[in-house]
């Protein structure tokens, strides 16, 4: 399968990115351009976990995170530019380690800058 990756600029600076879907999340996975063996990747998980639908469990169909409310933004897709630059220019530079791959917790993150999510949409994959 080949990776589709993304390139967005954030501050005079070009990062990549690319996104996965799958197990009840959607991650966003992003890199400065200069130096890929830098990946912090950003998790999105959903509250339930458990497979219980039939579809999910055989068929590979499943829900994810597809859109959160955020009160002083608004909707954002998970899985969009707009949240790969929210999460870039909120990141320090310093983060990206060479040849390091961080995961963090997406609605961590933003509780931790002090953004209030006030609801989350789930979409479905396939």
């Amino acid at each position: 399968m080949k990776r589709k990756t993304r390139t967005i600029t954030v501050n005079d600076k070009k990062y990549v990115w690319w996104y996965r879907l799958g197990a009840g999340l959607a991650e966003i996975n992003l890199s400065p351009i200069n130096d890929k063996t830098s990946v912090i990747t950003v998790n999105f998980l959903c509250d339930n976990m458990e497979i219980t639908d039939e579809c999910e469990k055989y068929i590979g169909i499943g829900k994810y995170p597809k859109y959160i409310t955020i009160d002083s933004v608004g909707d954002i897709k998970t899985i969009s530019p707009a949240m790969a630059s929210l999460m870039i220019s909120h990141l320090k530079s310093d983060d990206f380690v060479t040849r390091k791959y961080i995961t963090y917790n997406g609605f961590d993150l933003l509780a931790e800058w002090g953004f209030r999510v006030s609801k989350i949409t789930d979409g479905t994959y396939w």
